[in-house]
């Protein structure tokens, strides 16, 4: 997760690199979406990535990439230090002439990186921390470069990369059931009604849930449902109350404060921000 101050640095340049100290027992204290990219790199250790309602097994020079307004969390994955590159960029560190290649690449999240390519793959992102470290006027423009060199390395290596991941049975229930829960936010939904339909008690169901993918079983369907909120308060001229019924929100005011404690902001602020195609 994101410190306070290097969140601030993410919005306020185009450009931010962070690299962890090597960590034993650490998980990303929240999960969390955001309107930047990122380029996480594996130094060393395994890690477990949950994104959407998808579970990967991350290893040892591994990249995943994030685009914007994924939900995403990092978790322990054993009892192994770890350490990882974080790479964040906004719009303006990207070639719109590229941009539907990019944006192709961020459609896979996950890249194993075979032995004979990962030399040149850890070139490209320690060349970007370096530039990024010397904070002078030629860093940013040569980091973008960079990038798009980055990018253009994976398009054309792309049938080299494999996406396949090795789940224990657990993993893959788990991942159905997260599955579950983001195609049928909108319905009347507990976990009790989800264990019952998965033959699991919901004991069990809860303490999985939490192993496998780092959520709480009703945080993981409450910021499902605030995140459909917000693209439908962004982009289609719809009540409140009505926003709050399609999203599985039985009551507009619980919805409102949920809201809020969410993403820091009122429903109607948030639409009043965000008035993309409203």
């Amino acid at each position: 997760m994101h410190k306070k101050n290097e969140v601030s640095e993410i919005y306020n340049k185009n450009i931010f690199c962070s690299r962890s100290k090597p960590d034993l027992l650490f998980n990303m204290p929240n999960a969390h979406y955001h309107n930047h990219y990122e380029i996480y790199y594996l130094i060393s250790g395994k890690r477990k990535y949950f994104i959407e309602n998808q579970i990967y097994n991350v290893n040892k020079g591994d990249i995943v990439l994030m685009p914007k307004g994924v939900l995403h969390k990092t978790i322990i994955a054993d009892n192994s230090y770890h350490q990882r590159l974080l790479i964040s960029f906004n719009d303006n560190m990207l070639y719109p002439e590229y941009d539907d290649q990019i944006q192709k690449c961020f459609n896979q999240y996950y890249y194993h990186i075979p032995n004979a390519l990962s030399g040149q793959v850890e070139m490209l992102l320690l060349k970007i921390e370096n530039e990024y470290k010397k904070n002078d006027v030629f860093g940013e423009n040569i980091i973008k470069g960079v990038l798009l060199e980055f990018f253009a390395f994976l398009i054309r290596n792309y049938d080299k990369f494999s996406s396949e991941q090795s789940k224990t049975k657990s993993d893959n229930r788990i991942q159905q059931i997260a599955t579950y829960l983001s195609e049928n936010y909108d319905k009347d939904i507990n976990l009790i009604d989800i264990a019952t339909l998965y033959a699991i008690s919901p004991e069990h169901l809860s303490r999985k849930f939490k192993k496998v993918t780092g959520f709480g079983f009703s945080q993981y369907l409450t910021l499902v449902r605030v995140k459909q909120a917000e693209k439908l308060l962004s982009s289609a001229k719809i009540p409140v109350t009505k926003v709050a019924s399609l999203c599985g929100f039985n009551d507009s005011n619980y919805f409102s404060a949920v809201f809020k404690k969410t993403t820091g902001i009122s429903p109607i602020k948030y639409r009043y921000k965000n008035p993309h195609n409203a």
